[in-house]
């Protein structure tokens, strides 16, 4: 996206006298895909080799477009050289959608299985996105939204850095999406909160509109011209027959109950858990006295 991290890759890759680039070799190639890294990192990347298949087809799926690009995927293990490309310390993965470009930052909690899985799809819905909607069209917050919807977690974030979950219900505080539309604050929990507005949008409208809600948003960015005065506000009102306005602050409100809820659950948690013992106890009770009854009725039956 931005002409810094794409240079410092493209200097990163090029460097024959940095040991790390030194060691990148081609693990898979095709008309389809490309698999780059270090060789120290050959399960990962059949790993990932073996996914991209289903992962893209389930995006193709999910989104009703195709994936146009061929993705080069990078994959490293120098958190240094990571920081440097990415710009920030919270991240385990990028993608440069111009370049048809995905870093993945390589750690043994990333290294998982369903981890490197989810963090791969995340990375694929971003150039799936890219291939088709204008990048000035796409706001940065709904990009990393529907991502985020798609793979079923943060994805990009990096491991362990953003374990608390449900900021935006929890936190007390909210960043208005107008000021997400191009970047995401750099501090580590602005960055987080940022991210799970995104990703609590886009579930809000899925659970509320239907997922066909979400694509049909998608669709309409896909088709705005580049000159579109407001592309969301037109898309969102397009698709759901609703102003964006109407349609945030529906959102706010939904949030807004949730939090209370968490906030009268946190209260009263000690009657809940004693509430909850004495139900089962109850219930343990009356199994008891079940169970009793059938042996005693078993026991006349034998004397009979």
């Amino acid at each position: 996206m931005r002409a810094l991290p794409i240079l410092l890759l493209i200097a990163w890759l090029l460097a024959s006298n940095n040991s790390v680039c030194a060691e990148n070799h081609i693990f898979f190639q095709d008309e389809n895909l490309i698999v780059i890294g270090d060789s120290r990192l050959e399960p990962e990347a059949a790993y990932l080799v073996q996914s991209y298949p289903e992962a893209r087809s389930d995006l193709e799926k999910t989104l009703g477009w195709e994936l146009l690009s061929r993705p080069r995927v990078y994959l490293t293990g120098n958190r240094e050289e990571f920081e440097r490309i990415s710009g920030s310390p919270f991240v385990s993965a990028l993608a440069i959608p111009s370049e048809h470009i995905i870093l993945v930052y390589i750690t043994p909690a990333t290294s998982k299985p369903y981890v490197l899985n989810e963090t791969f799809r995340h990375e694929l819905c971003h150039l799936l996105l890219h291939d088709h909607i204008k990048e000035p069209n796409l706001p940065r917050w709904l990009d990393e939204g529907v991502c985020q919807w798609i793979s079923g977690t943060l994805g990009e974030i990096l491991r362990g850095e953003g374990a608390a979950a449900d900021r935006v219900e929890t936190a007390g505080r909210f960043i208005p999406l107008n000021r997400l539309a191009v970047s995401f604050p750099r501090d580590g929990e602005s960055l987080f909160l940022a991210y799970e507005e995104g990703r609590s949008f886009v579930e809000f409208v899925a659970g509320h509109y239907g997922r066909d809600g979400v694509v049909r948003i998608l669709k309409r960015l896909g088709e705005a011209d580049s000159d579109e005065k407001d592309p969301i506000e037109a898309a969102v009102a397009g698709a759901l027959g609703k102003s964006f306005r109407e349609v945030q602050e529906e959102w706010i409100e939904d949030m807004g109950r949730r939090r209370a809820w968490l906030v009268w659950t946190a209260q009263h948690m000690y009657e809940i858990v004693f509430f909850g013992a004495a139900v089962l106890s109850v219930a343990g009770f009356v199994r008891m006295k079940v169970r009793k009854g059938r042996l005693g009725d078993e026991d006349g039956e034998e004397e009979e």
